[in-house]
């Protein structure tokens, strides 16, 4: 709860992510952290200095960056902080 999320720990964070969600096909509008999953107890997960919004949008622009073309706006998918 007090670890801030900083470089490098965010950048690789969101290299992972855009690794997986590229290779995988994963849908990033899906993801969910613990504390989002009704049947988990880790209800403090990921913790209050991680902003959900931040970083799909930061994930989402390195996907875009890696592969230019046509994606989904996941700012308009309903996805909030």
């Amino acid at each position: 709860m007090s670890d801030q999320f900083t470089d490098p720990i965010h950048a690789n964070l969101v290299g992972c992510l855009a690794t997986l969600h590229m290779a995988a096909g994963l849908d990033l509008a899906s993801l969910r952290f613990h504390k989002e999953d009704p049947r988990t107890t880790h209800r403090d997960c990921p913790g209050i200095n991680m902003n959900k919004g931040k970083l799909t949008n930061d994930v989402h622009d390195l996907i875009v960056s890696r592969a230019p073309g046509e994606h989904t706006d996941i700012s308009k998918s309903g996805e909030s902080a």
